[in-house]
């Protein structure tokens, strides 16, 4: 049995409770806006609160990261790099199809597919590296 590298142990740690306390402030979030009257000013306050945890869970990814060798990083870069290229062209061309009639893309769905690229570029550049 291979036991966890101590980068990788931490990065899941701290991975775990971000999520954790994403998924706490967003049932909360939901909670209040759906119980209660609340002014604007607060909701756009209330609905922005998840940001925190996926602004460390960057962070958290960025530190991961570090702990890598060159090699690793330089594969991580180019697959990032890919799916920034992808995500951002795709996004930028169905802007134009809006304009005849296609439907709006919500931005809500910009960072997910960043995320699924990502993976599947990391997939195809680790294959070519070995």
């Amino acid at each position: 049995m291979t036991t966890m590298k101590p980068a990788f142990r931490r990065y899941l740690t701290h991975l775990s409770i971000a999520f954790a306390a994403y998924f706490i402030i967003l049932m909360g979030i939901n909670t209040v806006l759906d119980h209660y009257s609340v002014p604007f000013a607060l909701s756009v306050l209330l609905v922005l609160l998840p940001m925190i945890p996926v602004i460390f869970v960057i962070r958290i990814i960025i530190q991961y990261v570090r702990s890598w060798d060159e090699l690793q990083q330089r594969q991580y870069l180019e697959a990032a790099m890919t799916a920034f290229a992808l995500v951002a062209s795709g996004t930028f061309a169905w802007g134009f199809l809006e304009d005849i009639g296609f439907p709006a893309l919500p931005t809500m769905w910009i960072m997910p597919m960043m995320m699924v690229t990502l993976a599947l570029s990391q997939w195809f550049v680790c294959r070519r590296y070995h």
